[in-house]
């Protein structure tokens, strides 16, 4: 969900980790922000909400933040600031 080109439900393969479900949504290039990506482990009593930056996977190849992800896990990719502006700025200036 978010900032990508292919938004929705992706098969769960089993074996996923949190940087190639990221590649596979096809983040926007320059409106997501890679470095606030949101897991969400969905618990009615207690879900689980991690955070990672995929930029830092991808530059250093550091994957001790790259959870695996799990079946029915969200993953959100929000806009980056400018990217939010921008939104808002059409959304008040294009009904006018």
């Amino acid at each position: 969900m978010g900032q990508v080109r292919r938004a929705g439900p992706i098969p769960y393969t089993g074996d996923l980790t949190l940087f190639e479900a990221v590649l596979a949504a096809q983040p926007d290039e320059f409106g997501a922000n890679l470095g606030r990506v949101k897991v969400i482990r969905a618990d009615p009593r207690n879900p689980l909400v991690l955070y990672a930056d995929v930029t830092e996977i991808w530059t250093s190849g550091d994957s001790t933040y790259n959870p695996q992800i799990l079946e029915y896990d969200i993953i959100y990719v929000p806009p980056t600031l400018l990217q939010s502006v921008a939104d808002l700025v059409s959304g008040v200036f294009v009904p006018v």
